[in-house]
């Protein structure tokens, strides 16, 4: 059967697996600064279904991703799975707090200044969007679609 334009562009969705199959698991023990939020550790979402925006401050694109982003954390927060964000390290902590101001940002937001985050994680591609699981086992939306991507991220929590 012929693939249509509406399939091509979902999201591609991909469990992360290692090279024995096994569902690999989020680290949430990596040191990433808090910036919205001081007191948060990356560490307080483990074992908790949790959405992580990946995201570059200056980035069109990621931009025009959060208004949705912030909107699905809203949705999600009354089943108490968090949103969090974590800034790309080419950005300044300067674009990230004005990041935050501008889109009046109140998802606890953490700057990947040492590329933690992205030495594991990142695809060189962004937004990007993981779905976590209470066991730590996620879920990687490679292209973010504001159509589908909130729809399959609410399926996956059981909305």
């Amino acid at each position: 059967m012929p693939v249509t334009g509406a399939q091509k562009a979902l999201p591609t969705v991909e469990f992360e697996k290692d090279a024995k199959g096994k569902l690999k698991r989020m680290d949430f023990s990596l040191g990433i600064k808090a910036l919205s939020h001081p007191d948060y550790l990356f560490a307080h979402f483990a074992q908790k279904k949790t959405v992580i925006f990946y995201f570059s401050a200056k980035c069109i694109h990621c931009q025009k991703a959060f208004p949705v982003i912030q909107k699905l954390a809203n949705e999600l927060q009354a089943q108490n799975i968090q949103v969090v964000a974590i800034a790309v390290k080419n950005n300044t902590e300067g674009d990230v707090r004005d990041f935050i101001r501008q889109y009046r940002c109140s998802l606890p937001v953490f700057h990947d200044s040492e590329k933690k985050f992205s030495s594991v994680y990142g695809t060189g591609s962004i937004p990007l969007v993981i779905y976590v699981n209470e066991r730590g086992e996620y879920i990687r939306f490679k292209r973010f679609n504001a159509n589908t991507t909130p729809n399959q991220i609410l399926n996956l929590a059981g909305h």
